[in-house]
């Protein structure tokens, strides 16, 4: 669920968190957990997404793509920050208005 929330999503998470268990949650995550999962965690706290928009960057779904293949099935192992970097920083469109 956090893998879908915008900056100001997670941002009130963390102040819910720190009001609710008088800890930060960042520090939380990496007292908690480790490795890969941890460090995809800790970057999706950091509320560096980018802001959502209604237009589709085509060009950047198609770099994001290639990135993702060349750091991952394209090599022997896995270049983790590639794909980490891509999967914290993008944003998630807003949903589409009802009308």
């Amino acid at each position: 669920m956090v893998c879908s929330r915008n900056n100001e999503e997670l941002l009130e998470i963390k102040r819910v968190y720190k009001e609710m268990f008088k800890k930060e949650l960042d520090k939380e995550v990496a007292g908690d957990t480790s490795g890969d999962f941890a460090k995809l965690l800790l970057a999706l706290v950091q509320t560096k997404r980018d802001e959502p928009s209604n237009v589709v960057d085509y060009e950047k779904i198609d770099e994001d793509a290639r990135c993702l293949y060349e750091a991952g099935v394209q090599r022997k192992g896995t270049d983790v920050a590639v794909w980490i970097s891509i999967m914290s920083q993008r944003s998630v469109p807003p949903p589409a208005e009802s009308v």
